[in-house]
């Protein structure tokens, strides 16, 4: 399960992203996240993913908060989520 809990994002004082969300997402649902340019999808998927931090509030990948794991178990937790970039995160490395 994931559970945002009464999340909030502020860039900065006139730049609030997200605003006290809190909701659920079951084991195996699937969901899509829209809404208009800058309504906070993207930083929704970056907090999820511990890429950034909320400015308040908690966010659970079952029972873990996934902001006070080590950066060592970061990776173990991001491989359990699908996730579809907008920006591919392709790797130079590699062939597609």
């Amino acid at each position: 399960m994931i559970y945002f809990e009464n999340v909030s994002k502020i860039y900065a004082q006139d730049a609030i992203a997200l605003d006290g969300v809190t909701f659920s997402i079951e084991p195996n649902e699937f969901i899509s996240l829209v809404g208009k340019s800058g309504a906070g999808k993207s930083t929704l998927i970056k907090l999820l993913l511990a890429e950034e931090k909320p400015s308040s509030g908690h966010i659970y990948l079952e029972s873990l908060d996934v902001h006070t794991l080590s950066r060592d178990e970061l990776p173990f937790i991001r491989r359990r989520i699908g996730t579809v970039f907008k920006d591919f995160r392709l790797l130079s490395s590699k062939t597609a």
